[in-house]
């Protein structure tokens, strides 16, 4: 379990659900990023699968899993991304397929999902894992929510990330530039980052998981402070996002980079 310093501040994150879709789900890179992930997380989701989302944010991807036919239990500590979700969901043809869910990881898991049948998929994209403390509890948890030889992907913060070494680092600002290197990003005072390598997060999850595919998630692409460079030059960045593919699962591509997915398998 975390101390309370690291703690996940649902406040933060409810301020956050106000502009984090026209900040980046519905930006040209967001939407590319987004698109990265799906294409191969797809494999390792059944047809008309059950996919448990841990911090599901504003909707996105719940929705485009339902879009698939699948059934989605969408998490997160944030009262105000939930509502996000809902409003969403009820505006689409697939609200029938969307549960919504208060879920601090941090924390114990919901009866709702403790006394039910375990999950095809867990799975949680750009950055909620990156907010929690990795332990033995907590792996035993998502191995609990997880059905033997199903599958849970992973998008982490990468700890080397050459965009925002550079960018900041041109730029004079050394701390910025270094920040995900040290152990703990304590530079926003409401939360605590950790930046766990594929290595350290395999290591947690072993006894229970292994590790089967791991790909970079912005590579090319920028970190969403600089968005707007891909806005100013679309046919450049769209041959980086091309580039994308080729690259994700090489080393060491598939190591330095903005995000990483990491997919495992549930052991029996």
């Amino acid at each position: 379990m975390l101390g309370s310093e690291n703690a996940l501040d649902s406040d933060y994150f409810d301020g956050l659900s106000k502009r984090y879709d026209e900040d980046f789900s519905f930006t040209r890179c967001g939407r590319w990023l987004r698109q990265l992930v799906r294409d191969r997380m797809d494999e390792y989701i059944p047809p008309n699968g059950r996919i448990l989302e841990i911090g599901c944010g504003t909707g996105e991807d719940a929705l485009y899993f339902a879009s698939r036919g699948c059934e989605v239990t969408a998490s997160d500590a944030s009262p105000a991304m939930l509502d996000k979700v809902r409003e969403k969901s009820s505006a689409s043809p697939y609200a029938k397929k969307i549960k919504c869910l208060a879920w601090n990881l941090n924390g114990e898991t919901p009866p709702e999902i403790a006394v039910g049948e375990p999950f095809d998929t867990v799975f949680s994209n750009f950055g909620a894992f990156n907010c929690v403390e990795l332990d033995s509890a907590l792996a035993a948890r998502l191995a609990a929510c997880t059905k033997s030889h199903g599958h849970m992907g992973i998008v982490a913060m990468s700890r080397f990330c050459p965009w925002e070494i550079i960018w900041f680092g041109l730029r004079g600002a050394r701390h910025n530039a270094l920040r995900r290197l040290q152990t703990k990003d304590a530079s926003n005072a409401r939360i605590t980052v950790h930046y766990p390598s594929p290595r350290q997060l395999a290591d947690t999850l072993k006894p229970y998981f292994r590790l089967v595919a791991l790909y970079g998630i912005g590579i090319l692409l920028p970190p969403s402070f600089a968005f707007h460079t891909v806005d100013r030059w679309p046919n450049l960045f769209a041959h980086f996002f091309a580039w994308e593919y080729r690259l994700a699962h090489l080393w060491p591509f598939s190591r330095l980079n903005d995000h990483y997915l990491a997919v495992f398998e549930r052991l029996p």
